[in-house]
C-alpha cells in the first residue's frame, strides 16, 4: 500500500480486484438484515442467493447476535411483506377513485356526453384493476404465508443446513452486561457502529454487539473479514456526496488494531454481482435488482403528512439547526431541511416526502414536536390525547423494568463475585431474564403508540 494512503483507509472506494479477492478469500460474514431479504425475495431469487452461501463453505460465519435479531424478527417481516399484496391494490383503489373523481368534474364542466365521458374513464378503471388483479395474483402464488412459515419455514431449514457450525456463540452473561455498558459509552461518544439506534427503545445495542462478536472471532487468527449489509446509515457507512464509499474509517482502524487484518464492507446487490463472477455461482441479473430494490427501500421510506404537520415539522428542524451545538450537526439540519423542502409534493391537502433512513430519527422528533406545539390557549393535560397519556405510562413503566434489569444484572455478577450458591444464583438469573423480557415488550408497545400517534396515521410505508 502507498504511504500516501496509509492511515486514511476507508477515505476512498477500494478498488474492484480488491472487493473480488475478498469475496473468493475473506471470511464472509452476513448482517440480520441480509438474512431477512431472503423473506423478501422471489422464490427464484431466494434459491440463488442461498446457493451463492452454500458456495462459501467454511468462510461463511454469522455472529450470535445476527441470529438471534433474525429469530426476533422473522415472522413481522414475512406478516409485514405479505400485508403488501393487500394494502397496495387497496391504495390503487383509493387512487382509481381520485382521478375518476377528477374525470368526472373535467366531463361536467366540459358537458361531455357520457359515451365520451366513458370513453375517459374505462381505460382508466381497466389499468387499475389490471395492476391490482396481478398484484393479487402475486400474493396468491407467494411460497410464504403465516401459517406455513410457523409449521414449517424452508427458509429457516436451509439456513439450519448452511449456517451449522458457522454461528458465533453468545456472550456469557458476564460479558453482555459489560458489552452493554460499553455500548452506552460508544453511542455517548457518536463511536461507530450503533450510536445511530442509542435512542431505539428495542435493541439499540445490538449493532455493536454485532461488531464485537465479530471483532472476537476474527482477532485469535488475524482474518480478514468482509461483512454483507444492507445497513447504510452513517455509523457503519462513509458516504460522499450521497456515495457509499465503504466502512467507516473508525472501523476499519479499530478491526486492523484488534485483529491485525483487512476490514471490508459491502451492500449484497453488488456482493452477489462479484460472487456470481467469482464463485461461478448462478446469479441472475434479477436477483441482483431485487436486492439493489431492496437496500433502496431501506434508505429511503416514503411519508405523507398534513399541510399543517409537515410545516410545523420544518418548524422543528429549523429550531433544532438554529439550537445546534456544533456547524457539522447545522449543516446536517440544513441537508434535510432542504431536502423535505425539494422533494415535497402536495395533493389533496396532504404532503408526500420521501425521508433517508439515516436520517429517519431526525425526522421522527421533529414530527413528533410538530404534533406537541400548542394550539391555542389550553393547558398541557388538555391537550393530551389518550394515546400520548399512554405512552407516558408505557414509558415509565419501560425505565421501571431497565433498571430493574440493571439491579438484576448488578446483584447477579455480585453473587457470582462471591460465589454465593447455585439457588440464589439461579433465583437472580431468571429475575434478570424476566426483566428483560418486560423490557422487549414494552419497548415495542411504546414504538407502536408512538408510531400510531406520530407516523402511521399520517405515513404511507415506514
Amino acid at each position: 500500500m502507498s504511504t500516501f494512503l496509509r492511515g486514511f483507509e476507508g477515505y476512498t472506494r477500494r478498488t474492484t480486484a480488491e472487493y473480488k479477492s475478498a469475496v473468493r478469500n475473506y471470511l464472509i460474514s452476513v448482517d440480520t438484515n441480509v438474512l431477512l431479504e431472503l423473506y423478501r425475495f422471489t422464490p427464484e431469487a431466494r434459491s440463488e442467493f442461498l446457493e451463492v452461501l452454500r458456495k462459501l463453505g467454511d468462510r461463511l460465519w454469522v455472529p450470535h447476535q445476527v441470529a438471534r435479531e433474525y429469530f426476533n424478527r422473522r415472522v413481522d417481516v414475512v406478516k409485514e411483506h405479505l400485508e403488501l399484496y393487500a394494502s397496495v391494490p387497496d391504495a390503487l383503489s383509493e387512487h382509481k377513485s381520485k382521478a375518476i373523481e377528477e374525470l368526472n368534474r373535467f366531463a361536467k364542466r366540459c358537458s361531455l356526453s357520457p359515451e365520451d365521458r366513458a370513453k375517459l374513464v374505462k381505460p382508466i378503471e381497466d389499468a387499475f384493476d389490471a395492476v391490482a388483479g396481478e398484484v393479487k395474483r402475486r400474493g396468491e402464488e407467494s411460497d410464504l404465508s403465516l401459517e406455513s412459515m410457523i409449521a414449517e419455514d424452508h427458509v429457516l431449514a436451509a439456513l439450519s443446513e448452511i449456517l451449522d457450525g458457522k454461528t458465533g456463540e453468545p456472550f456469557s452473561d458476564e460479558e453482555e452486561a459489560s458489552a452493554f455498558v460499553e455500548s452506552s459509552k460508544r453511542a455517548d461518544v457518536k463511536r461507530p457502529p450503533g450510536y445511530k439506534d442509542a435512542t431505539k427503545g428495542e435493541n439499540p445495542h445490538g449493532d455493536y454487539f454485532v461488531w464485537e462478536q465479530l471483532l472476537r472471532q476474527a482477532s485469535p487468527d488475524n482474518t480478514p473479514v468482509l461483512f454483507v449489509t444492507n445497513d447504510a446509515k452513517e455509523d457503519w457507512v462513509r458516504k460522499q456526496s450521497g456515495f457509499i464509499i465503504g466502512a467507516r474509517p473508525e472501523l476499519i482502524a479499530e478491526f486492523s488494531t484488534r485483529c491485525r487484518a483487512d476490514f471490508l464492507l459491502t451492500q449484497l446487490g453488488a456482493f452477489l454481482r462479484t460472487a456470481k463472477e467469482e464463485l461461478g455461482v448462478t446469479v441472475s441479473p434479477a436477483t441482483v435488482a431485487q436486492a439493489e430494490n431492496l437496500q433502496a427501500a431501506h434508505e429511503m421510506a416514503k411519508y405523507n403528512l398534513s399541510e399543517n404537520i409537515f410545516r410545523g415539522t420544518l418548524a422543528a428542524l429549523r429550531e433544532a439547526r438554529e439550537n445546534a451545538k456544533d456547524e457539522s450537526q447545522r449543516n446536517k439540519f440544513k441537508a434535510l431541511i432542504d431536502h423535505l423542502e425539494n422533494h415535497a409534493v402536495r395533493q389533496g391537502g396532504r404532503v408526500y416526502i420521501p425521508v433517508p433512513s439515516e436520517e429517519f430519527s431526525d425526522f421522527r422528533q421533529a414530527v413528533k414536536r410538530a404534533h406537541r406545539i400548542p394550539d391555542g390557549p389550553r393547558e398541557e393535560s388538555d391537550r393530551k390525547s389518550e394515546t400520548e397519556k399512554r405512552i407516558e405510562g408505557v414509558r415509565r413503566r419501560y425505565e421501571n423494568a431497565t433498571r430493574e434489569y440493571e439491579r438484576s444484572v448488578a446483584a447477579l455478577e455480585q453473587a457470582r463475585t462471591h460465589d454465593s450458591g447455585s439457588e440464589i444464583c439461579d433465583v437472580l438469573d431468571s429475575a434478570k431474564n424476566q426483566a428483560q423480557e418486560r423490557r422487549r415488550v414494552l419497548s415495542r408497545r411504546l414504538k407502536e403508540l408512538e408510531d400510531s400517534l406520530y407516523l402511521n396515521d399520517h405515513s404511507d410505508t415506514e
